[in-house]
């Protein structure tokens, strides 16, 4: 691993939590952000992919938010080199920043729902962007199913971005192209589709491509 490595890239495994709860990954020295890199409950063993930037002190810090303890595993297995990207399909690794909550924003999402969101141009994502790199959670789903993220405007491919069961609180990282608009969408596909079933969506941006 080089010493100037501006990012990593990481797979965390959370392992006998005494509580149900989700770890943060992010550089050290700077605030610690309000995302989840991996949700999990109690007793569960869970991975998730991420990317990491880090610190100026070359270190990253993995953070705890349970009332409980968890024991993690971290297998670094790539690094992304500083510098000022200019080739089209440049990666660009960002402190996780969230962009959707719906919780706090609008309420729960149905199947019969889109949910667009304005990434390019916002919070250190350049309107130049092609793509995002998200984690994407799930949680109080009424129905179990799928997250379906496109870009905004796109027909609808019926492929899955993460997978969940009624109940489950659970993350995954996904690239997601941007629309002309300059937004992304996603829609959770409930099985079945009645518009009464329900689940809220968390999107938290840790990269772009040019």
């Amino acid at each position: 691993m080089p010493a100037n490595a501006s990012a990593v890239v990481a797979n965390l495994t959370v392992t006998q939590p005494t509580s149900n709860g989700f770890i943060s990954a992010y550089p050290t020295g700077s605030s610690k952000p309000n995302v989840s890199n991996q949700n999990y409950a109690q007793n569960q063993t869970i991975p998730s992919l991420a990317v990491v930037p880090v610190g100026p002190d070359g270190t990253v810090t993995i953070a705890n938010s349970s009332s409980g303890t968890v024991q993690i595993v971290a297998d670094v297995f790539g690094y992304f080199l500083p510098g000022t990207p200019a080739t089209s399909g440049a990666f660009v690794a960002v402190t996780p920043k969230r962009f959707l909550d719906t919780r706090t924003f609008r309420g729960p999402v149905s199947s019969a729902e889109n949910v667009p969101v304005k990434v390019a141009g916002v919070d250190g994502i350049p309107s130049s962007a092609s793509g995002v790199w998200v984690n994407l959670t799930v949680t109080e789903p009424t129905r179990f199913g799928y997250f379906e993220a496109r870009a905004h405007f796109a027909t609808v491919s019926f492929t899955s971005n993460l997978n969940f069961d009624r109940g489950q609180t659970i993350a995954n990282m996904a690239y997601v192209p941007i629309g002309q608009d300059g937004k992304i969408e996603i829609q959770p596909l409930l099985n079945p589709v009645p518009r009464h079933e329900t689940t809220h969506v968390i999107a938290d941006v840790f990269g772009y491509t040019l």
